[in-house]
């Protein structure tokens, strides 16, 4: 429960036959990346896969992230904790602003 929102989530098995049927019932796409060097040479590639499929993306600001959505046109990119819980109520509560971000 996040500030007395409850959340219906499934947990799906990832598998290569069911990867694209899978992201289609999505409704919103999750991106939590650390901040780390590391990070820094990934190519945002599960945020490309989630904005292909027209999914609004909560992401974090990190790595290749920023070079790959366009924070509050195509999804949100964000940096605590805080603005994780922000964006995602947000999200979850404007259906109309997950249609213009998809």
């Amino acid at each position: 429960m996040i500030n007395n929102y409850l959340f219906d989530l499934k947990s799906i098995k990832w598998t290569k036959e069911k990867e694209v049927e899978d992201l289609q019932k999505f409704d919103i796409g999750l991106y939590p990346l650390p901040f780390n060097k590391w990070i820094e040479g990934k190519s945002g590639l599960k945020a490309i896969q989630y904005l292909a499929f027209g999914i609004p993306t909560v992401a974090s600001n990190s790595g290749n992230t920023p070079n790959v959505i366009d924070d509050k046109v195509n999804g949100i990119l964000v940096n605590t904790k805080e603005e994780w819980i922000k964006s995602l109520k947000e999200l979850i509560n404007n259906a109309n602003l997950r249609i213009e971000m998809g």
